[in-house]
């Protein structure tokens, strides 16, 4: 049997090993960072300069009282002596390279990747270092990334994803809104709508109600009667996408809740999608429905994959739509009708926000969003 190891030598290990009992602490003795293996030091520098020890810091502060050629050379000397500047120390002095962290839900692909590219490039163009984090969706593990991210002295932090709409969450985001405030920092929801008594926290969303309305319109114009929604949960971004799908029904004289037999109930994945789909597809044929609104693209694709398994063709016998309009729609037979989002727009007002840069349309912007009707909605047969 091996003997229980001192807790103090490996604090790291049992770091993690903690991280689900102790949900919202961090551990009192910090984890090591890395150790400095370089021999040069500043005074190296500053002598191989030709400069102070206080002038050589400032030069590699970017202290803009150091002359110009004298910021040049002292770099120069730097990075031939290897010498590397402890950031942290000068981000905690209010100098050096400014960091810019989102953390997000999971690393989701497209849309994901459309918005981090856009936060990167508002990043870069003002001297701003990019740095991700993913949670899972837990509030504890966001928590903690934002206590560490504090410590490292972050000038802001995006949230990403779909949040919930309950007591405890509203609670969680103003701890994390006082934990950056602390050390001058910002919080910023990036995708997602304002929660309600926390209009102090800047939030960038885009209207994800209206676009669903006008999906499923669409489909009630082409003659569908017997529309489902597909991915319905208790987070936002499903929640506001059904609501504009009731909408839509709503406006045609037709009442439908979340408890409705043409609403399936399941999260983004596709565990939980397919047997959402096979409900709604092994209904009799008088009552299973002729259109799906999907929360999302990646529903849609499980839907065509899955008709296909009971015979159903799209879109002659069930017409779809989605949501995000990735640039794999247009390789699908059909392509898929979908909600086009401006996320590149809504990666650099978040970022812009984050770092406290003008924006022209205040801290609670909601962006545009544009259906795009294609060759998967058809007349239902009759």
């Amino acid at each position: 049997m091996t003997r229980p190891r001192a807790r103090e030598a490996h604090g790291a290990c049992d770091f993690l090993r903690s991280r689900k009992a102790a949900a919202f602490t961090i551990p009192r003795t910090p984890l090591p960072g890395p150790r400095k293996h370089a021999d040069a030091a500043l005074k190296d520098v500053a002598k191989a300069a030709g400069v102070s020890v206080s002038t050589a810091s400032r030069a590699l502060a970017g202290n803009t009282m150091i002359s110009a050629d004298t910021r040049a050379r002292v770099a120069q000397e730097a990075r031939n002596l290897n010498y590397v500047v402890n950031g942290l120390a000068q981000s905690m002095s209010g100098a050096g390279t400014k960091t810019l962290a989102f953390v997000t839900n999971a690393f989701l692909a497209e849309p994901f990747a459309r918005i981090a590219q856009s936060v990167d490039g508002v990043a870069r163009s003002h001297r701003t270092m990019l740095l991700t984090n993913s949670s899972h969706t837990d509030m504890a593990d966001e928590r903690e990334s934002i206590e560490l991210l504090a410590r490292q002295r972050v000038s802001g932090v995006l949230l990403i994803g779909s949040r919930t709409a309950s007591a405890s969450y509203r609670a969680h985001i103003a701890v994390c809104r006082d934990i950056l405030a602390s050390v001058g920092a910002s919080l910023v929801l990036c995708g997602v709508s304002r929660i309600p008594g926390l209009d102090e926290v800047p939030s960038v969303a885009y209207d994800q109600r209206g676009g669903v309305r006008e999906a499923t319109t669409a489909l009630l114009q082409a003659g569908h009667r017997r529309i489902a929604f597909l991915g319905y949960d208790d987070r936002s971004t499903a929640r506001e996408r059904f609501l504009g799908y009731r909408d839509a029904l709503q406006a045609n004289g037709q009442y439908v809740d979340n408890r409705s037999a043409l609403v399936g109930h399941s999260d983004n994945f596709k565990d939980t999608l397919a047997p959402a789909m096979d409900r709604l597809l092994r209904m009799a044929p008088d009552r299973r429905p002729t259109a799906i609104v999907c929360v999302t693209d990646f529903a849609a694709y499980c839907v065509y994959s899955i008709a296909r398994r009971y015979g159903l063709r799209i879109p002659e016998d069930l017409s779809i739509t989605g949501f995000d309009d990735l640039s794999s729609n247009e390789v699908l037979i059909p392509r898929l009708s979908s909600v086009a989002v401006p996320y590149e727009d809504i990666g650099r007002y978040s970022a812009r926000l984050a770092l406290g840069l003008p924006v022209d349309q205040g801290e609670h912007p909601v962006f545009p969003v544009t259906f795009h009707a294609r060759e998967s909605i058809v007349p239902p047969r009759a």
